[in-house]
């Protein structure tokens, strides 16, 4: 069954039945086909054929024949037109204007008696994306809106032939007598094309994006510039009706014929409508007369009307089927089964049911009622489709990313089935939930870190495809590393406060920002991090707490802590001795230089730790390999910042003369150190001279087996000098670093470690906690911390404060006490370098 709606006008002029909704029975639309979008809604039809006859038009499904919809009531209808973009009908009678949706409801219901003269138009077209309605009449040309309001009327010199618009520029192509004008979206002319000929029929191509022009004995194409690109002269009965097909080819009609130009330009059929017609009225010429042409753009085939049939054409000439529009009338039920016209209780007369009304079949095929008029809707605009994504996909550190798409179609509906996805070209598996108007999607397979572009694809029901939605992405996984310590330190800040300092191009390139936690407090600040890697965050604290420092990236990866207290300045390191691109006569080398850094920050030369004291550190004894070397020099604070520098040398020989001490070259105030050398020649050594404290002042020593001892009183490193003369009165010379530490120095570092690790652990911070043990420390407390965290702050309340035993340049014995059970436990802690040369807790 299908809906009869009647048809209203304003005013009140009737035409017609009154509005009402009928339905008549019909099998085949009982199953509708209905496609799901993983639990979306069904798609809208794809082509509608709008077919006029009698008082009524037949919305008459493209692929079976069968009406879908009736609108009754209507006066003759003078011109019939389809907005190809949003589905909707437009009928125009005697200066009477309606528009109904795809569905039959009523859009638009105007009496425009003064706005339009005259009746009969030449053409109406819809350009549905500038909102208009275009109607000639005669020599006027007449602007709607889609609200079916006259927004301007434009005389013309000449009289109108025909009307044609180009979507795609909202042109608006008016065939005169032997000119072509072409006018926007507003009425203004944009250009005119003289034609030698009175144009006959004229017709938009979208799949060429030109105008064909039948006009005298040709026919033509112009570009969107008004450029002829193609021209034959037509041959036989073509002269009334033309429609492209969609792949560059033309259908055109005749008053009896059909023809059909392909893609080449040549002529590859005509044919006769209606050949097959069983009936024998008696007016043969009226009964195959053609009154109406369009053309399936998408499946290419030709809809030819005539008064009673409508042919469906296959560009190889094969029928593909035939409608008789008489059968709708003759299959309503509504309609009583004798000859005589139908009475209604309502009072009024079924038109289509009174075959008085209709004048018999003869009258049918003159035209009175029969078809008039055909108008055929495709979708054949493309959905839209975009990528978006709950935050910036730009950067992600997801290999399986999740990303949003979003759609939408003006006409038959999307088929999310048909969703393409594609990674650099290549097919991208997803997963995606699929709704109305787009689709949750997530990556199938994790990606490797790179750079992709994503690009996405979706049709519609139709089978257009969308223009391709691209976005490029980078998928980073990795942390950002942590800043040179060169870059980064603290300020004083407002009061209460201090400020985390960064230069320019201490962090890479794809650091966004920085979060800084006070491991005393627990507060967090964050803060951005410029383009350029500079930044400055001011964090409520004291010079003397920790701060846990981390970095984010683009991709939201968060780099590992590293540590400072508010009183840490950026890094300075330097090498002093050897001087770059020495050559060093020996296979051993002490390096010399200075740092400025925490107090607790190792250095080491090659992988092998350097002594510190005050900012001066050395690394005695070094191997070195013949040839060219690179010296490594790098500074680590306990925190996890480092800065490095190098420095190139080259050996020359072998060290005939090796300075050592005994027991050791590092240890605290007062510090005795006994020294001893290598001669490795076979002349005996005969005397030697020495620089104790690198002050220039050498001991003469005229035995070389005497004892050489010193005994240091203050803290600092001392370059010591022996000089050594053999019997043949050669000289040799060899160099030793003594580090001297002070005690209280020593102690300060070693209670800030105990403060740092005790108060991390009292705000409940592990990992601040944990980086203040030795590597097997590490593995021993970690599952203890774990365990009594909840309680430590009870248990570090308990803890006497940090005692003294014993110091010396490589460990240092600590002890606490603690009462348990009400007896006071005496606990030890030893403090060891690791191989960064960092002092750490080593066991307690």
């Amino acid at each position: 069954m299908w809906p009869k709606v009647g048809v209203e006008q304003q005013g009140g002029f009737m035409f017609g039945v009154s509005f009402r909704l009928r339905r008549m029975v019909a099998v085949c639309l009982l199953v509708i086909p209905v496609s799901v979008i993983f639990g979306g809604s069904a798609a809208d039809e794809s082509r509608a054929l709008w077919v006029n006859g009698a008082q009524s038009i037949f919305k008459v499904s493209p692929v079976n024949g069968t009406p879908q919809l009736e609108l009754a009531g209507l006066p003759q209808v003078e011109a019939l037109a389809v907005d190809q973009r949003n589905a909707n009908v437009w009928v125009y009678s005697h200066r009477h204007l309606w528009a109904f949706d795809s569905h039959g409801r009523q859009l638009v219901n105007d009496w425009l008696f003064r706005e339009i003269r005259g009746d009969d138009p030449v053409g109406m077209v819809v350009d549905g994306q500038a909102g208009n309605l275009w109607i000639g009449m005669q020599t006027r040309l007449y602007r709607l809106n889609l609200d079916g309001k006259v927004k301007a009327t434009i005389d013309l010199n000449h009289g109108i032939e025909g009307l044609t618009l180009d979507p795609t520029r909202s042109h608006l192509w008016v065939a005169e007598r032997r000119q072509l004008a072409v006018r926007d979206k507003d009425g203004n002319t944009v250009f005119t094309v003289p034609l030698e000929s009175a144009p006959q029929a004229m017709a938009y191509d979208s799949s060429l994006d030109q105008v064909w022009v039948v006009s005298g004995h040709t026919v033509s194409r112009y570009d969107a510039s008004g450029n002829q690109v193609f021209t034959i002269r037509k041959s036989g009965d073509i002269n009334r009706h033309i429609a492209p097909d969609g792949q560059g080819g033309l259908w055109a009609a005749g008053d009896t014929a059909l023809s059909y130009i392909d893609n080449s330009g040549n002529l590859a059929f005509t044919l006769t409508p209606f050949a097959g017609d069983p009936d024998h009225d008696g007016d043969i010429e009226h009964r195959g007369r053609i009154v109406d042409l369009v053309s399936d753009p998408l499946n290419h085939t030709a809809w030819v009307a005539g008064a009673r049939y409508l042919e469906q054409y296959a560009t190889d000439s094969t029928l593909k089927q035939t409608i008789d529009v008489r059968s709708f009338t003759e299959s309503n039920p509504d309609c009583p089964s004798g000859s005589g016209p139908a009475e209604h209780s309502s009072g009024d007369r079924s038109d289509r049911c009174d075959r008085e009304r209709w004048g018999g079949w003869q009258g049918f095929w003159f035209g009175d009622n029969g078809v008039r008029h055909v108008a055929l809707y495709v979708d054949t605009l493309p959905p839209t489709i975009a990528i978006t994504a709950a935050g910036d996909l730009t950067y992600t550190n997801r290999n399986k990313p999740t990303f949003a798409v979003v759609w939408a179609d003006a006409g038959s509906g999307v088929d999310s089935t048909t969703l393409k996805v594609t990674s650099d070209g290549v097919p991208l598996p997803v997963n995606c939930l699929a709704g109305d108007s787009g689709a949750e999607c997530n990556v199938a397979s994790a990606l490797q870190d790179g750079t992709y572009t994503l690009s996405t694809t979706v049709a519609d029901y139709a089978g257009n495809k969308s223009k391709p939605a691209s976005l490029t992405f980078t998928i980073d996984t990795v942390p950002p590393p942590l800043p040179g310590g060169a870059f980064v330190g603290f300020t004083p800040g407002p009061a209460g406060s201090v400020t985390l300092i960064g230069q320019a191009g201490g962090v890479t390139a794809d650091v966004a920002g920085v979060i800084i936690t006070d491991i005393r407090t627990g507060q967090t600040v964050t803060g951005t991090v410029n383009g350029d890697g500079s930044y400055s965050v001011s964090v409520p604290g004291t010079t003397s707490d920790e701060f846990a420092v981390a970095f984010t990236d683009l991709a939201g990866n968060v780099s590992a802590p590293f540590y400072m207290h508010g009183n840490d300045v950026p890094l300075q390191l330097a090498i002093t001795a050897p001087a770059a691109g020495a050559n060093i006569p020996g296979d051993v080398l002490n390096v010399f230089g200075t740092v400025q850094a925490p107090a607790n920050t190792g250095i080491t030369v090659n992988g092998v730790p350097a002594v510190l004291s005050g900012g001066q550190w050395v690394a005695n004894n070094l191997s070195l390999a013949p040839g060219a070397s690179t010296l490594t020099v790098t500074a680590t604070t306990s925190g996890g910042l480092t800065a490095t520098r190098t420095l190139n040398v080259s050996r020359a020989g072998s060290s005939s003369l090796i300075l050592n001490a005994t027991p050791t070259a590092v240890g605290v105030l007062p510090l005795a150190v006994t020294f001893e050398y290598q001669f490795l020649s076979q002349t005996a050594p005969q005397s030697l001279r020495i620089d104790y404290s690198g002050s220039g002042n050498f001991v003469d020593v005229s035995d070389p087996t005497a004892a050489l001892s010193y005994m240091y009183s203050t803290p600092g490193i001392y370059v010591v000098t022996l000089i050594l003369t053999d019997a043949n009165y050669v000289q040799y010379q060899a160099q030793l670093g003594v580090v001297v530490q002070d005690v209280e120095q020593l102690d300060a570092l070693f209670q800030g470690i105990w403060g740092d690790m005790t108060t991390a652990l009292v705000g409940g911070n592990k990992a601040a906690a944990m980086n203040e043990l030795g590597s097997v420390a590490v593995q021993k407390y970690g599952q203890v911390f774990d365990a009594l965290m909840s309680d430590m702050p009870s248990i570090v309340k308990g803890f006497s404060p940090l005692l003294r035993s014993s110091l010396s340049g490589v460990v240092a014995e600590y002890a606490i006490v603690r009462t348990q059970n009400g007896k006071r436990m005496l606990y030890f802690l030893y403090f060891v370098k690791d191989g960064d040369g960092i002092w750490r807790l080593d066991s307690m």
